[in-house]
């Protein structure tokens, strides 16, 4: 439980900083962003493993695993959607132009 939470605490300040930068439109927002959802993406994949590397017992794990697997393909399917919308979005690349276009 402590490694999760502390794992979603930083996710959570990540998430605060790339949506206010996106709110700002600060440079490098949606680089910021699509880095948070890399991060995001990476967590929900170890969370599905999290349960069997820290050794819970059998009885705990096969009660959360899965919940723990729904949720995180439900997770990684909307992590992606957002990722292909800051990577697609016209309307995205009208509001953020990339300074760097070699980025």
């Amino acid at each position: 439980m402590l490694i999760n939470g502390v794992c979603s605490i930083g996710l959570a300040v990540f998430s605060i900083y790339a949506g206010i930068s996106l709110w700002k439109v600060f440079p490098n927002a949606v680089m910021a962003a699509k880095k948070y959802l890399g991060a995001a993406f990476v967590y929900s994949v170890l969370s599905i493993f999290l349960p069997y590397l820290i050794g819970i017992s059998e009885e705990i794990r096969k009660e959360i695993g899965a919940m723990s697997l729904l949720n995180s393909i439900i997770t990684v399917a909307y992590l992606y959607a957002w990722y292909l919308y800051l990577k697609r979005s016209k309307r995205v690349r009208t509001t953020y132009p990339e300074k760097n276009p070699q980025a």
